[in-house]
C-alpha cells in the first residue's frame, strides 16, 4: 500500500496524489530505474469513491492483476511485434537485413499503437490506483 497527498480533485471520481519518496525507496531493487526515486515526488491519477478534499492524505493500491495486464501491454506486445514483424519481413523480401529493418519499425509502429491506444480510452481508467483509505 502507498500513501500520498491529494494535490488536486479532478471529475469523474478521480484526483491527483503527490507521492514522497520514502526510506523503503532506498533498498528496493527498482530505485535505479523509478521515476519516483529520481525526482523525490511523482504525481499520479487515482480513482476513488466518497469524500476527498486538497490536502487529505491517503492510502492507495496498485491491483495486482492490473500492473500484470498493463506489463504485458508495455512489455510483451512489442517483443511480440519485434519477432513477428521480423519474420513477417523475411517472409515478404527474403532477405534478413531488409528483416531486421522491417522488426525495428514494428517495434516503433507497436508503441505508436499503444500510445493511442491508451489516448483513447482516457489512459485506461480501471488501471488508475484506487483510494482505499483517508488518514486522519
Amino acid at each position: 500500500m502507498e500513501t500520498g497527498k491529494i494535490k488536486e480533485i479532478l471529475n469523474n471520481n478521480t484526483a491527483i496524489v503527490s507521492m514522497d519518496c520514502y526510506k523503503e525507496c532506498e533498498i528496493c531493487p527498482a530505485k535505479t530505474t523509478c521515476n519516483l526515486f529520481t525526482t523525490g515526488e511523482k504525481t499520479i491519477k487515482v480513482r476513488y469513491n466518497g469524500e476527498l478534499k486538497f490536502g487529505d492524505s491517503i492510502e492507495l493500491i496498485f491491483r495486482p492483476k492490473k500492473r500484470i495486464i498493463s506489463a504485458i501491454i508495455i512489455f510483451l506486445i512489442p517483443v511480440l511485434a519485434l519477432i513477428g514483424f521480423y519474420y513477417l519481413g523475411f517472409y515478404l523480401f527474403k532477405r534478413e537485413i531488409i528483416a531486421i529493418f522491417f522488426s525495428i519499425g514494428g517495434l516503433f509502429f507497436s508503441f505508436v499503437v499503444i500510445y493511442f491506444v491508451i489516448k483513447l480510452n482516457k489512459g485506461f481508467r480501471n488501471f488508475m490506483p484506487v483510494v482505499v483509505k483517508i488518514k486522519k
